[in-house]
């Protein structure tokens, strides 16, 4: 019979150690941070990518709504019948959601979610 191994399958299977990681980059002071903000540049408010998407934190809130599956599926579903639904199950859904899909209904933008004809 032959001698038993210690650690089973780490003597064959050798593990390798992860790279370092990269330096950090330096953060920029808070005298930068604010005259980017008086230039109107990006720190500390809205990321460069909702400015180029066109959306803001309303959008972004109702996104975030849509992509958070504890709330249940959400394509073929309407924002407010969704948000309705979570509701009666339990799961508390954010009240100010709600209210953002009804100002957007009421000013017909629409409650379909972010998937709606891209699925």
């Amino acid at each position: 019979m032959a001698p038993a191994r210690r650690g089973g399958l780490k003597g064959v299977y050798r593990q390798r150690k992860k790279a370092k990681p990269a330096p950090r980059k330096k953060q920029p002071s808070k005298d930068v941070q604010q005259q980017q903000q008086q230039q109107g540049g990006v720190a500390g408010g809205a990321t460069g990518t909702e400015e180029a998407a066109g959306y803001g934190a309303e959008e972004e809130a109702l996104r975030q709504f849509d992509m958070d599956a504890s709330y249940g599926p959400c394509i073929g579903v309407a924002r407010l019948r969704r948000w309705d639904r979570a509701a009666a199950m339990g799961l508390r859904p954010p009240p100010h959601v709600r209210d953002l899909i009804i100002l957007r209904r009421h000013h017909h933008h629409g409650d379909e979610c972010l998937w709606a004809g891209k699925v």
